[in-house]
């Protein structure tokens, strides 16, 4: 069994930016992790550069 110190509720998990980028991603990627954070992880080692990419976009950085 688990015992948790601290768990956020989900109203404030959904505003999380990690949680407002898989948002981001399954909108402009159609990846849906459903806030499952350690998919979206594998993903992001497995497609590094799509992942990057999809960084960028999602903080609009700008680069030459």
């Amino acid at each position: 069994m688990k015992n948790h110190l601290w768990k956020i509720n989900k109203t404030k998990l959904s505003r999380t930016n990690i949680a407002l980028y898989s948002n981001f991603v399954k909108k402009n990627y159609n990846k849906n992790y459903k806030n499952n954070f350690n998919a979206l992880w594998k993903w992001s080692v497995n497609n590094n550069q799509i992942f990057w990419k999809s960084v960028w976009d999602f903080t609009k950085v700008k680069g030459i």
